[in-house]
């Protein structure tokens, strides 16, 4: 027995069992379309804030997810129990793909093998898909007249050809399951590795807020966004670009130049303490060193031709100051950026003209992407909602890919190739097997035309056969 055969006596079983207990496999899925909707709506909306803080965001998420309703109207239109067998099976499974992952999600249970449990849920939604165009696109095979399996197969693909729309419903319908699923595999994998101080997607907060220590957003403060502590400020003289500093108790209070150097002294104090605190014995530091000075006139000086000169010889400065007295050997990467009196996001808070006569001293551990040359960035640590899942998903299944959510550990970057796999067949494939099978209605119904014409015209020969038949004798 060849495998066409052994598929078509498979398929025409799996047809004979889901047209039997059609009405059995309606129902069920109605009722389970009721019961799972009920438990995960009031399950989520009643879940821990910290799992969604914003209601926005849940309410959005769940017209999402309720789309699917439709495959109820779909069942209750359809008249043949044959295809409302077969595609009630489907939906029941489509229900279970992905509403045990919104309870999970819901209720804060994440294991770390649980994106693969559902994207393989997602995998045989495919697979079901792909067999209901198998029987679309198949051709009959040569068999003797009157073999059931292939009657059988011949009149479920008539029935699909004569209820068209509602097809069309249905694999939208099972296309947003499939998307459902993989958007709860992202979510439970990205919320199971957050739990170990990672993540498995990083988002990129919206422009005009930050990322806070908890993952909430908040309002962007000032010009600098990401996690980082605001900068320590080393200020300088007038035209000079020597570090100066001394002990409070040394300074006298009504000298503005000793005022400057106990300040000086309170941020290197400050610059070591927050070394110590970001070190740590796998990561090395990055520090940055933003020159400013005010907009005095430089053309007397011998020493500095403009404020860039003199903004990077202050950095500089500061540089060899702090490698001196520290060692600072665990600094992976010094930038320097000589900002002379621009106004730009560096330095912006410094409206004062001495705190303009400064170096800005910006510290974070390398490799957290606070901040990169002038150009403010965010960490990934902010929490993602379920209404962020299903964003990503929806449009990496649709190859949008707007970038501002993107995979960053192995288990997603595998998710969304998959993402990518599906969309082949639902995009293109189908609704181009949906058009040849429409298309084949007005062949048939044109050949059968012809064959009544063709039997009429036969029947007339006859007749004059007979006439002249009959006149002979």
């Amino acid at each position: 027995m060849n495998i066409s055969r052994l598929m078509v006596k498979i398929t025409h079983r799996a047809l004979l069992l889901c047209e039997k207990h059609a009405e059995l496999f309606r129902t069920s899925f109605i009722a389970a379309s009721i019961v799972m909707f009920a438990i995960n709506l009031s399950t989520y909306f009643g879940a821990d804030p910290k799992i969604d803080p914003s209601k926005l965001d849940k309410v959005l998420a769940t017209l999402l997810l309720v789309l699917p309703i439709l495959q109820i109207a779909v069942l209750l239109c359809l008249r043949s129990s044959l295809l409302r067998g077969v595609l009630a099976a489907i939906m029941l499974f489509s229900l279970i793909s992905y509403h045990p992952a919104w309870w999970l999600y819901s209720t804060g249970h994440y294991r770390s093998n649980y994106w693969a449990i559902f994207t393989l849920a997602a995998a045989v939604l495919v697979v079901l898909s792909l067999w209901v165009t198998w029987l679309m696109m198949r051709a009959p095979l040569e068999a003797a007249e009157g073999d059931q399996a292939e009657e059988s197969l011949e009149a479920f693909r008539k029935e699909i050809s004569q209820h068209s729309f509602q097809i069309v419903c249905f694999f939208l319908s099972l296309f947003l399951s499939v998307t459902f699923a993989m958007g709860f595999a992202f979510a439970l994998h990205d919320k199971y590795e957050r739990t170990k101080e990672g993540w498995a997607l990083c988002v990129t907060p919206p422009p005009g807020v930050t990322a806070t220590a908890d993952g909430h957003q908040a309002a962007k403060n000032g010009a600098m966004s990401g996690a980082m502590p605001p900068p320590l400020l080393m200020r300088f003289e007038p035209g000079k670009a020597e570090v100066q500093a001394k002990e409070v108790s040394e300074a006298n209070q009504d000298d503005k130049g000793d005022i400057m150097m106990a300040k000086n002294n309170d941020s290197i104090d400050k610059i070591n303490q927050r070394i110590n605190a970001e070190s740590t014995e796998e990561g090395r530091l990055r520090i940055i060193l933003a020159g400013h000075t005010d907009s005095s006139d430089l053309a007397s000086s011998k020493r500095y031709k403009s404020n860039y000169e003199l903004s990077d010889a202050r950095a500089r400065c500061v540089y060899l100051y702090l490698t001196k007295r520290f060692g600072l050997k665990n600094v992976a990467e010094w930038t320097v950026i000589p900002l002379a009196d621009e106004n730009s996001f560096w330095g912006a808070n410094l409206k004062k003209p001495e705190d303009r006569r400064s170096v800005e001293v910006w510290i974070e551990a390398n490799g957290t992407s606070s901040i990169k040359l002038g150009k403010p960035e965010v960490s990934c640590s902010r929490n993602a909602s379920l209404n962020d899942y299903m964003y990503f998903t929806l449009y990496t299944i649709t190859t949008t890919g707007h970038g501002d959510i993107r995979p960053v550990c192995s288990e997603t970057k595998f998710m969304t190739s998959i993402c990518s796999l599906f969309e082949v067949f639902f995009l293109i494939i189908f609704f181009n097997v949906l058009i040849a099978s429409r298309q084949q209605q007005p062949v048939d119904q044109e050949l059968a035309a012809e064959i009544g014409r063709f039997r009429n015209l036969l029947a007339r020969l006859n007749l004059l056969f007979d006439d002249k038949k009959g006149g002979e004798n």
